[in-house]
């Protein structure tokens, strides 16, 4: 049984995130920022992007400070 829900709730304010045809978040950065650490890793990577900065911008985002 899967522990991570499928959704996290800022990511279904966002029409590129949020998978309407499954109803989840997967994949979605914020989802990834909470529970897959290698997806965001890699994702980062790939968009040339400072891991620690991005971690940082999905907490202020999370928090609701941008």
């Amino acid at each position: 049984m899967n522990a991570k829900p499928l959704t996290v709730e800022k990511c279904k304010h966002r029409k590129n995130c949020y998978n309407y045809k499954k109803g989840d978040c997967q994949g979605c950065n914020i989802w990834n920022y909470l529970y897959d650490a290698k997806a965001m890793i890699d994702w980062c990577r790939k968009q040339n992007e400072d891991v620690s900065m991005f971690t940082l911008r999905m907490h202020r985002e999370l928090e609701g400070a941008e």
